[in-house]
Formats: structure tokens, C-alpha cells, sequence
């Protein structure tokens, strides 16, 4: 399963891009600059008093406008069709997938899947993936 919205490296990139002046600098000097990112990184993430990364967050917060445009109707058990006008999408809570594909190649739940979670009064920070949580990403730096 994939568990992100990009389909570039964008990790790699990033870090690249943030230790590109420290490169061109003396081996020892490069090192410690890089330490002192990696370790202000490592406590940013500590410092979150979330579940879920603040950007997972935002994303989740657009999604709670624009949801609220979609019609929710039962089909199943956990399964729901979710429509607006001609348009129509099948949301599977058990297994965390629409339709659109979008939930399942982002990690997070697309419009139509956080319409189905709101409709149910549930907290779709839960139906996130594993990925995105505040202890995965405090682990990558551990």
C-alpha cells in the first residue's frame, strides 16, 4: 500500500536541499551542521501534542469543507455510496478504500471517504494511516 500524496522522492529532496550549503563545507563542519538539523527535526516532532502530523491535520481540515457538499447512503455493512449530482463513489470503511482510489494512494481519507466518516460522527483522524502518526515519524529520528 502506498502512504503518501507524492510520487517524486520528495524526502530525499528536501534533505538534500536543507544540507546543500553544509555539503560544500569541511567534512567535520558538514557533519555538525547536519547533526544540529537532524536534532531540531527529532525535537520538533516531540513537541506535537497530536495524534496525527500537523499536515495530515490541515489536509484533513480542507477535506472537512468541502465534504459537507456529498450525499452518504448505506449500502452495506460499512459500505456506503457517496454522491453529488451525477457523480458517485464506494466508500468501504472495513478496508479504508473509495472508489476514487485517492484514500488508498494518500494514506488519509479522501473527500468522499471523510463525508461517510463525518456522517457516522466519527473522528476521521483514526481512519489515517499508521504513516502519518506523530509516533511513527518521532521513531524515524530515534
Amino acid at each position: 500500500m502506498v502512504s503518501c500524496d507524492a510520487y517524486e522522492n520528495g524526502v530525499s529532496e528536501s534533505f538534500n536541499l536543507v544540507i546543500e550549503a553544509a555539503r560544500k563545507k569541511p567534512l567535520i563542519i558538514m557533519l555538525e551542521e547536519i547533526q544540529i538539523y537532524v536534532v531540531y527535526i527529532q525535537g520538533q516532532g516531540q513537541s506535537w501534542d497530536l495524534n496525527i502530523r500537523p499536515s495530515i491535520r490541515l489536509k484533513l481540515n480542507k477535506l472537512n469543507e468541502q465534504q459537507r457538499f456529498w450525499q452518504v447512503v448505506t449500502s452495506g455493512y460499512m459500505q456506503f455510496e457517496v454522491r453529488v449530482g451525477n457523480d458517485g463513489y464506494d466508500v468501504d470503511l472495513h478496508t479504508r478504500q473509495c472508489g476514487c482510489r485517492a484514500w488508498h494512494l494518500a494514506g488519509y481519507p479522501c473527500v468522499h471517504g471523510y463525508a461517510t466518516i463525518s456522517s457516522l460522527n466519527r473522528d476521521p483522524e483514526d481512519y489515517v494511516s499508521e504513516w502519518f502518526t506523530t509516533s511513527m515519524y518521532a521513531s524515524c529520528f530515534m
